[in-house]
């Protein structure tokens, strides 16, 4: 059993590290200094917290674990964890922070939070615990890749199918989950919000204002307001900028890898059979062929794209190729029109002295929705031998 998991979990690699969530995109900032949407009022966002507040209390009402511990590991440096067990300014951190003090006081708990090195270490505790018979752990995060799959494969972690708190139909929790991550009928992983990581690692892309507006290229927000930002239409527009053939012009694109799009485009790479059993298929559908055929033909020509390509096991050296030592300072001297990071690096430009806008990824021809990549594939998964499945369930949809 253990072999055949091990096959269909090394089939999902590109699957289970992918964490997409879809939206209408209408709430673009026309700026590069905070993506705001104006059409949400104080009074609104009052009333949704109060929501959220009654729907926590709705999960306590007559729960009381007397104090329990209850255990969240994970690695370090994420954004899972309060970084200090006090408020700090900093507005994630401190959000994190008042999440688990009122998950203490709501649920009367002792919140208890194992932070690790990095993946390996948090697999490895919890598969030594749980092979021990131990229960020191009630809630695990990590990449579904690099600590969800060995978790699976050693028969460290519970299917949450039949939890009655963990409500999946919320807006907090990824919408195909159910559809998307079960494996023979069972759902191992967990994501959406309660991994706040998701949304800094969000996949999206940025473009130089100046770069624009030398090419003639505007009205970029309302072609993603209305609907209209495909894929099609990005090399489009792009095509406004000549091929760079000296490398002293600009770039069309910037750091770009195909991988988003294949998601972005609501395409899979991935199929289920009858029994829920998930495999790559021997022939890949004409669609995501002709993508990937399409992609590949602009990202991989050195005149229209910007990146670091490796070859055998040595890096380009991006400071010959285009005199910089980081790749995006080509973005930052006016060099590049479209860029393609996670939302967390593209935010750094906001401390440089240049003007750029956000999109979401292009989307495909017919798709009502813009979909977004969350790069790090975070999930959490439970302990086959958390210590109180009850407190579990309840804790990880309060989270």
């Amino acid at each position: 059993m253990k072999i055949r998991i091990l096959t269909l979990m090394l089939s999902l690699i590109i699957l289970l590290t992918a964490v997409t969530g879809c939206g209408d995109g209408n709430t673009l900032s026309a700026d590069n200094t905070e993506a705001t949407d104006t059409s949400v009022s104080a009074e609104s966002d009052t009333t949704e917290s109060e929501t959220i507040d009654s729907y926590v209390k709705s999960l306590a009402a007559g729960t009381d674990f007397g104090g329990e511990s209850f255990s969240y590991i994970g690695r370090d440096g994420y954004d899972n964890f309060p970084a200090e067990e006090a408020i700090t300014g900093q507005l994630l951190n401190d959000a994190l922070y008042n999440r688990q003090c009122e998950l203490e006081e709501t649920f009367n708990i002792d919140v208890n939070n194992v932070i690790t090195e990095d993946g390996d270490t948090t697999k490895n505790m919890v598969i030594n615990e749980v092979t021990a018979g131990g229960d020191s752990y009630d809630l695990v995060y990590g990449y579904t890749m690099t600590v969800g799959q060995p978790l699976l494969i050693n028969n460290a972690i519970m299917p949450v199918d039949d939890f009655e708190a963990v409500d999946l139909s919320q807006d907090w929790w990824m919408s195909d989950l159910s559809e998307t991550f079960s494996i023979a009928g069972n759902l191992y992983y967990l994501t959406g919000s309660i991994v706040p990581n998701n949304f800094r690692d969000a996949y999206c892309m940025a473009f130089n204002k100046d770069v624009a507006e030398n090419y003639g290229i505007s009205g970029l927000y309302d072609i993603v307001k209305a609907g209209e930002w495909t894929t099609d239409k990005m090399f489009e527009i792009a095509s406004a900028v000549p091929a760079n053939t000296t490398g002293a012009g600009a770039y069309r694109y910037g750091h770009p890898t195909g991988y988003p799009f294949i998601f972005a485009n609501g395409l899979r790479i991935t199929e289920f059979d009858s029994d829920g059993m998930p495999s790559v298929p021997d022939n890949l559908p004409s669609a995501l062929s002709d993508l990937v055929d399409k992609i590949s033909s602009v990202f991989g020509d050195d005149t229209l794209t910007c990146i670091q390509r490796v070859k055998g096991n040595n890096a380009e050296d991006i400071e010959d190729k285009y005199g910089v030592d980081d790749l995006r300072d080509v973005f930052r001297n006016g060099s590049v029109l479209f860029w393609f990071d996670n939302a967390d690096r593209i935010s750094d430009f906001r401390e440089d002295d240049i003007e750029f806008g956000i999109l979401p990824l292009p989307k495909g021809q017919g798709m009502d929705d813009y979909c977004t990549i969350g790069w790090d594939g975070g999930a959490v998964f439970v302990p086959r031998t958390t210590k109180n499945v009850t407190m579990t369930d309840k804790i990880i949809e309060a989270m």
